[in-house]
């Protein structure tokens, strides 16, 4: 039966009531009115259930399958511990109950929806809401996300988690505030950080505490879960770090600390070493550190410190800390072969000061461990507008055949050779080396020769170096490369004097920039064969020359335009793109790279540069 039937059928019988109606046939009583009434809105409604299950698909959905939607609609993401995020997720999943009949039916019935327990001396009404999430959470794993302390007149929905479903708490995200509650003795139901770490839960799989300035942590044992996994502390000083528990399955640490007293980390007893033995299984270090106050570390230190032995350490992640201190923590730390080792944001010290461990005799180790690299990507980027005081900050990539190291200098930097020498070279082990590749980004018209500067210290400390690729700044104000500085800049860096061979093996070189369209590659032709027969005379000749230009999305040659000979054995290749320059960076050459995508689930990918 078509809608068109039904709404013939309603005309007759309203037809059929007017003519009984107006013949006076019918003498209907109170009850048949009644009956009548309720049989035609019994009738509505199912035509109206009718039309809205058409109009609106997603009720046509199994149940199963709206569940999951609801379950992805508000799923909190793992590694944002916000507790105001958390409290809009909870309100979210509280409102699919107030769209209808059938969307109540469906989310109070999934229990995956309200794993999610949060309690605030802030806001009071949310222990309501977590105490019913809970009711309906059955057995799955909980995340807690407690703001303490807590003190209450009733019982906190924590202390019922800790009678009665301890073994469901799977994350737990604890906060200390920096005020702590007042009048608290007035309360008969306290829950302090104490109370807490004593806690006992035995599938604790990640925890997160957070503790503010001037709180105390008086606690010695952080948990007794054998279970914990992955750690996160976000703390303001390295001595806030009191555990003395062995975490024996932790394989994700994340510290977040300010950088005000880096001199424990240098005790061989200091809290934060005992952390690191004390985890034996660890796999993954991430350290953010944010310098407050000027650091600098006493030297008298160094000789007594014993490396702790990390032989499942995959990959070691610091953020922003200054490059003493970062050499120092990883001085601290005896990785595998295989770890990978990644500083990013690394602050150099000020020009015209001599970092500390550089007055030692010898590199630290835990760079020295580089030695064996056959391949090296330095990107370089010059910024002019840098305030005057800002320091210079390089990114480092260790480990693997794609192993890579970005500078950031000012503008003045980049002419001090030895610069470049001592922050980096002297401390990285590049004599095996034998692929190196140099990018550079800028807009100003020296940004060519300051590049070739920087280029000739790295080259100059890689005696096995065999084929060199430099990538040339391109970009928004740039002017096109000019070939005859390009090419008296590199001829002083690769074309031997009367006492030395600089980069005596290399064999190939490429050039990579934005090539104009008027570019003359009979002068590039005539440079390189003056570079290649000064050194064909030394005895260690150029085989190829490629010069192209490439893209941020295709970085291969067009339209490649292979010339004749240099005379000597030297073939020069040119290539030129019409599709516009392109800046380097190191997310170019870097980020996109395997070996760099460590991602875990509490706290999703690692290492972005």
């Amino acid at each position: 039966m078509s809608f068109l039937d039904i709404t013939q059928s309603v005309d007759c019988l309203h037809h059929t009531v007017e003519e009984s109606i107006r013949l006076e046939v019918m003498r209907p009583s109170d009850d048949d009115l009644t009956d009548i009434e309720d049989r035609l809105r019994t009738t509505i409604a199912h035509l109206r259930r009718y039309r809205n299950s058409i109009t609106a698909p997603v009720n046509r959905l199994p149940w199963e399958i709206l569940g999951r939607i609801f379950e992805f609609a508000v799923q909190r993401r793992k590694y944002i511990s916000d507790y105001g995020n958390v409290r809009e997720v909870t309100k979210a999943t509280e409102r699919l109950t107030w769209v209808c009949h059938a969307w109540r039916t469906v989310a109070s019935g999934w229990p995956r929806l309200w794993s999610t327990i949060h309690e605030s001396q802030d806001y009071p009404l949310d222990s309501a809401r977590s105490r019913l999430a809970l009711s309906r959470s059955g057995e799955v794993p909980l995340v807690l996300h407690l703001q303490l302390p807590l003190c209450s007149q009733e019982r906190t929905v924590f202390q019922d988690i800790c009678d009665n479903r301890p073994y469901q708490v799977r994350e737990a995200y604890v906060t200390l505030p920096r005020c702590p509650v007042r009048y608290a003795e007035k309360y008969q139901h306290k829950l302090s950080i104490t109370s807490f770490l004593s806690s006992t839960f035995p599938n604790l799989d990640y925890l997160h505490l957070v503790v503010s300035l001037g709180v105390p942590y008086p606690s010695s044992t952080l948990f007794q879960s054998s279970q914990l996994r992955a750690l996160t502390l976000n703390l303001q000083r390295i001595s806030d770090i009191t555990v003395a528990n062995t975490f024996s399955n932790l394989i994700h640490l994340r510290i977040i600390y300010a950088l005000s007293d880096m001199e424990p980390l240098l005790q061989e007893t200091s809290p934060m070493n005992n952390l690191l033995r004390n985890s034996p299984c660890l796999e993954t270090l991430v350290i953010f550190a944010y310098p407050q106050c000027f650091w600098e570390p006493q030297g008298h230190h160094q000789g007594s410190l014993v490396p702790i032995s990390l032989p499942d350490l995959r990959a070691i992640c610091l953020y922003f800390m200054p490059i003493d201190a970062a050499l120092v923590v990883l001085s601290r730390i005896q990785p595998s072969s295989s770890t990978k080792i990644n500083l990013t944001e690394v602050e150099f010290p000020a020009r015209g000061n001599v970092p500390w461990h550089l007055t030692r005799p010898s590199p630290i180790a835990a760079l020295r461990s580089v030695a064996g690299l056959t391949d090296l990507d330095v990107v370089v980027k010059f910024d002019d507008t840098i305030w005057r005081s800002r320091r210079e900050s390089f990114y480092i990539n260790a480990r693997g055949p794609e192993s890579g190291v970005s500078f950031q200098f000012n503008n003045a930097v980049v002419y001090q050779r030895g610069h470049v020498q001592r922050l980096f070279c002297q401390e990285v082990d590049t004599r095996g080396i034998t692929t190196l590749r140099i990018s550079t980004s800028g807009s100003n018209i020296d940004t060519e020769e300051r590049f070739l500067r920087v280029s000739d210290a790295f080259m100059a400390n890689m005696p096995s170096v065999s084929k060199v690729v430099l990538r040339l700044p391109g970009g928004s104000g740039h002017r096109g490369l000019d070939v005859d500085s390009m090419v008296d800049l590199i001829e002083r860096i690769l074309a031997p004097d009367l006492s030395d061979v600089p980069v005596p093996r290399l064999e190939f070189l490429s050039i990579e920039g934005p090539i104009l369209k008027t570019f003359d590659h009979e002068k590039l032709v005539d440079g390189i064969a003056r570079i290649s027969r000064a050194r064909e005379r030394a005895g260690h000749p150029i085989r190829s020359v490629t010069a192209c230009q490439c893209l941020a999305c295709y970085p291969v040659t067009h339209r490649a335009e292979t010339l004749p000979s240099t005379g000597d054995g030297c073939t020069v290749a040119v290539a030129g793109s019409s599709i516009g320059p392109w800046t380097p960076s190191l997310h170019d050459t870097m980020a996109n790279s395997s070996i760099w995508s460590e991602t875990n689930e509490y706290w999703g990918q690692i290492f972005r540069c």
